[in-house]
């Protein structure tokens, strides 16, 4: 099934369906692939279980959360993200 980013945004804003159930078929969906595709690197399924289980409980609070709070992404491994290492290679280093 294939969902837009806003109509997903708008499903857990509204508690039609709950952003740590978003992220467990997240998860679910990039073990099952990954090991062919082989495109993700570091997966952050604690990080993101944490982090889907506050925005549901800041929903079932009536407290505001962020317009895209509970949509999954991804980032490529270019940027610095707290507790990861990050594989950015910069040239101008080299030289």
């Amino acid at each position: 099934m294939t969902i837009s980013v806003s109509d997903l945004a708008r499903a857990i804003q509204n508690r039609q369906t709950s952003a740590l159930e978003v992220i467990n078929r997240t998860l679910a969906e990039i073990e099952a692939k990954n090991r062919h595709l082989n495109c993700f690197t570091d997966i952050l399924h604690p990080r993101a279980l944490a982090q889907a289980q506050k925005i549901d409980l800041a929903i079932a609070k009536g407290q505001s959360i962020g317009p895209l709070a509970g949509v999954p992404f991804a980032v490529k491994n270019l940027f610095d993200i707290e507790g990861i290492v990050t594989a950015q290679l910069n040239l101008l280093k080299l030289t």
